[in-house]
């Protein structure tokens, strides 16, 4: 599915990108880029899919970052913090 056919998509389901960024509390912009295909969100784009009951790798076929698994890892709470403070200070030694 293309970025019109997924508006057309979203305006079928009586929303507006508005709307949807509105109650996502995201921007207008934001929202709109997802539904491009300019910007990646999983979340905004999940919430899109969820809108119009479709899985999100089938509303955003053309978009390979949505239909190809991703080999990254999530990493959070304090194990994020010590990553970023290697990062911080390989960059502050780098200077």
């Amino acid at each position: 599915m293309n970025a019109d056919k997924r508006k057309q998509a979203i305006k079928k389901k009586g929303y507006t990108l508005k709307q949807i960024a509105d109650a996502l509390g995201k921007s207008l912009s934001t929202v709109s880029n997802v539904v491009s295909g300019r910007y990646h969100s999983e979340a905004i784009a999940n919430a899109l899919a969820k809108i119009v009951d479709q899985p999100v790798e089938k509303f955003f076929a053309d978009c390979k970052s949505y239909t190809t698994p991703s080999n990254s890892v999530v990493v959070r709470g304090l194990a994020r913090e010590q990553k970023v403070d290697e990062l911080r200070q390989l960059f502050s030694e780098a200077s």
